[in-house]
């Protein structure tokens, strides 16, 4: 019997499983996405006008997830028009021993499935917020998720993952957010209005509660907030850069001096939280 998105199934025949449970839930739901997409009356956000926006990204399952018998792919992300759902199947045992799953959703801002590149992300979840910076904004991205979940790998990009662990991919074309961020900045730096602009680049990690600068021997960095309530950097050094290929030489040379570690989920593991920041100088 099938209700509110549950199965239940009774006997111990192949269909109770909860991969062929989870299997009949996935292609109904996209099923039912389906149908919804093809509707011209679903409201579309507009993103540019949110101040906080929420994002997330599937990565895919590791080699030895997919090679486990006792592994479900249990995450089914679906995009709409404006925002995006994430539908988690939880598998569980009843009282009576009937497999059932559980479906539970998750709305946020916007989601990629593990097929989605940087550039797509970028594309459709980043870019709106870069012109904001030539009115005097501030704009920030981060990126938030456990040990291996691809943090380093979408805002560095492929070519700067597991450098220390000598596995990296320079050849790939999936460049990081940083880089994509950087070329947007300076293409439109390089209009008329924008000619008294020039920018300078800084890169600091959080390292057990303390700041360290990558571009300056990690010299010990304070975190300190002046008169006027505003955060400031005092030791933090800004080099001047002039294109998105400077960003990501300077990116390059400060991703060395991170402190990483090997775990079970990632042979180059980068143990602190780094800080790029991209400030505009008026010449």
């Amino acid at each position: 019997t099938a209700k509110n998105n549950q199965i239940f199934v009774h006997g111990e025949g192949q269909s109770s499983s909860w991969g062929n449970q989870i299997s009949i839930l996935w292609e109904e739901n996209d099923n039912e996405h389906a149908t919804k997409i093809g509707k011209e009356n679903i409201e579309s956000v507009d993103g540019d006008q949110m101040r906080i926006r929420v994002i997330v990204r599937k990565r895919p399952m590791a080699k030895a997830e997919a090679a486990s018998r006792d592994e479900m792919d249990v995450i089914h992300p679906l995009h709409y028009p404006g925002y995006g759902r994430v539908l988690v199947y939880q598998p569980r045992t009843r009282v009576d021993l009937t497999r059932e799953v559980e479906t539970i959703p998750f709305a946020f801002d916007n989601v990629f499935d593990e097929g989605a590149n940087n550039v797509k992300i970028y594309e459709r979840a980043v870019r709106g917020v870069i012109p904001g910076v030539f009115m005097g904004r501030w704009s920030s991205v981060f990126a938030y998720g456990q040990t291996g979940s691809g943090k380093t790998f979408t805002m560095m990009g492929s070519g700067l993952t597991g450098i220390k662990a000598g596995n990296q991919n320079p050849a790939s074309n999936n460049p990081g957010l940083y880089y994509l961020a950087a070329k947007d900045v300076f293409r439109l730096a390089q209009r008329e209005e924008n000619g008294h602009l020039s920018f300078g680049i800084s890169l600091f990690e959080i390292y057990g509660g303390k700041l360290f600068d990558l571009l300056n021997n990690r010299h010990p960095v304070k975190c300190l907030e002046n008169h006027k309530g505003k955060v400031c950097f005092p030791g933090l050094s800004e080099h001047p850069v002039q294109s998105a290929e400077d960003v990501m030489s300077i990116i390059e040379q400060g991703a060395a001096n991170r402190s990483t570690g090997t775990t079970s989920a990632n042979a180059d593991s980068s143990r602190s939280h780094a800080v790029l920041q991209i400030s505009r100088v008026l010449c």
